[in-house]
């Protein structure tokens, strides 16, 4: 029979996420669990075309500024999830790593001992499911504990 004590919550700050955080803290009630909101800070990318001629004049230190600023932008929003959704007396810790999906997630899931990784899906499908991939998947395929996906909600009827 599976244990749940610790229930990490996978989040990339955006609506989709909001479902997976409110399953996750119905199960912590039901099985008295803690909950870990996560979020990965993957590195900061490159602008396509922005070659080493184009960088002439910028700061060297600029790929810094720039994660320092997504950094701070992703901490408030994590904050802000806990404290719309905090629920007595279940305590909701934020992890804010950086590192690449879905590695940097599985190895803090071992360290941290997750016992159930909870995550939304965008509900893509076709030519975007294709280009964009689906990060719930390959969690669901490498994750070192069960994983609970999150189907999106269905688009509401006009």
């Amino acid at each position: 029979m599976l244990t749940i004590k610790h229930i990490a919550v996978a989040t990339d700050l955006d609506e989709y996420s909001v479902p997976a955080l409110t399953a996750a803290l119905d199960l912590a009630e039901v099985h008295g669990a803690r909950v870990s909101l996560i979020h990965i800070l993957e590195p900061t990318p490159t602008p396509p075309g922005l070659e080493a001629f184009a960088l002439e004049g910028m700061p060297v230190d600029w790929v810094e500024r720039v994660t320092e600023a997504r950094l701070g932008v992703a901490e408030r929003r994590l904050s802000d999830l806990v404290n719309t959704h905090r629920r007595a007396p279940i305590v909701i810790a934020t992890v804010m790593l950086r590192g690449l999906m879905p590695d940097t997630l599985n190895e803090h899931l071992i360290k941290d001992q997750a016992d159930l990784l909870v995550v939304s899906s965008h509900g893509r499908r076709g030519v975007a499911h294709f280009f964009l991939g689906s990060v719930a998947e390959r969690l669901m395929r490498t994750a070192p504990c069960p994983v609970l996906v999150i189907k999106p909600p269905p688009p509401a009827a006009s």
